[in-house]
């Protein structure tokens, strides 16, 4: 979970924040891009599988309700791990260089959309 911390109080520190609604929207911004790389870790794992065994992944609401329940998954764990009273003072009082919060946000940023992209090469085409 340290690296996931980090990570969090990273994206705090680039919102400027000093509250709970903060923290709400900085878990938000942060399960958005933890989103990306579990769909790309499917994409990855499942993908060639797919080709290998002639089925079509091209229904459209098979990939959004597949996303859909990633996102609302992610988004329930770290609400219930970071929006009580014992995370988000472990956060507040989590010291990351800045130099070091700005770069961690801008990497994560990149390379999650980048392997996100990635990723679609390994689905099977129609």
């Amino acid at each position: 979970m340290k690296i996931i911390d980090v990570i969090i109080k990273s994206f705090f520190y680039i919102s400027r924040g000093k509250s709970i609604k903060h923290l709400y929207r900085t878990i938000i911004a942060a399960n958005i891009l933890f989103s990306f790389n579990v769909c790309s870790l499917l994409s990855f794992t499942i993908g060639p599988r797919l080709t290998t065994m002639d089925i079509l992944y091209n229904d459209k609401i098979t990939v959004i309700v597949v996303c859909g329940v990633v996102w609302c998954s992610l988004l329930l764990f770290l609400e219930r791990e970071y929006l009580n009273k014992a995370g988000y003072s472990r956060i507040l009082n989590m010291y990351v260089p800045k130099i070091v919060s700005v770069l961690i946000v801008i990497v994560h940023y990149v390379l999650s959309v980048f392997l996100f992209v990635q990723s679609l090469h390994y689905l099977p085409r129609p």
